[in-house]
């Protein structure tokens, strides 16, 4: 193995183990915060309605993790704001955060496809389950940064919408 190829292997394979700790599952993490329910200082709650689209069949289900900085996103859902997980409906999943204050926010999902709550990769570290962030964007040997993922969020709700990419 030639030097170039050894260190594009390593970036193919530590990309796939940073997308692996999207584990986003389990429901730990509350989306719904209690004291932004009723709105908060800088002004009434908001509902952010996920529409995500592009998956390959109605298996498992849609797992997404909403993030108000770059502290932990995309790796860390346990510093993000909360994990919703949704039932898959010819193709589409669709969830809902509630309770959040008008801001700036990011989503981290995947489709988890054996419903066993985790990004699941082959021996290389590559995802074999489909995966995606807000601003659809695109995964290049690193995880995306806050910045390229981040949608604005206005009350009283956001709709957006989410592509998977396999």
């Amino acid at each position: 193995m030639t030097p170039t190829v050894g260190r594009a292997a390593r970036r193919v394979v530590s990309t796939g183990l940073l997308v692996c700790t999207l584990l986003l599952g389990g429901g730990a993490v509350r989306a719904t915060p209690p004291a932004a329910a009723a709105g908060t200082a800088h002004g009434p709650a908001a509902t952010i309605t996920v529409r995500v689209l592009g998956l390959r069949n109605d298996k498992g289900k849609v797992r997404c993790a909403l993030f108000h900085s770059p502290n932990g996103f995309p790796t860390k859902p346990d510093r993000g704001l909360g994990t919703e997980r949704s039932l898959i409906q010819h193709r589409e999943a669709v969830l809902v955060f509630a309770g959040h204050p008008p801001g700036t926010y990011a989503l981290a999902c995947f489709h988890d496809e054996n419903n066993n709550s985790k990004l699941d990769t082959n021996w290389l570290g590559i995802p074999k389950e489909g995966y995606g962030f807000s601003n659809d964007v695109r995964v290049h040997f690193s995880p995306p940064r806050f910045e390229q993922a981040r949608f604005a969020v206005r009350a009283p709700t956001t709709a957006i919408a989410l592509h998977i990419r396999y």
